[in-house]
């Protein structure tokens, strides 16, 4: 509920303009952890490259695609636990009750 097709096009295109060559995707609200819908959308439709599903501990930041009330403080999966300590930013409103956060060191 409340993300489309659409909405996953909009949050691929925010990640494409404002990351650096150095980051990584991860989505926290299904099983898909390592982001790979918004990783096929950012790379192929936009030409920019995540790093590889593995390395989450040595970019300079992490784009989560997570509902409004994640808790970032509790339950990570290790994608976001070898990145700690870590900022958060909320970013963009990406539909009904989910948001694009930007984790950086």
């Amino acid at each position: 509920d409340g993300l489309n097709t659409n909405r996953l096009i909009k949050v691929a295109s925010t990640i494409s303009k404002n990351s650096s060559d150095n980051f990584n995707v991860v989505t926290l609200y299904d099983f898909d952890t390592r982001g790979y819908v918004l990783r096929y959308l950012v790379r192929y439709v936009y030409g920019k490259q995540p790093q590889n599903e593995i390395e989450y501990n040595n970019v300079d930041s992490i784009y989560a695609l997570a509902e409004n009330n994640y808790n970032f403080d509790k339950d990570n999966p290790w994608e976001l636990n070898v990145f700690k300590p870590y900022n958060i930013e909320r970013i963009e409103d990406a539909g009904e009750n989910f948001g694009l956060f930007k984790l950086t060191k």
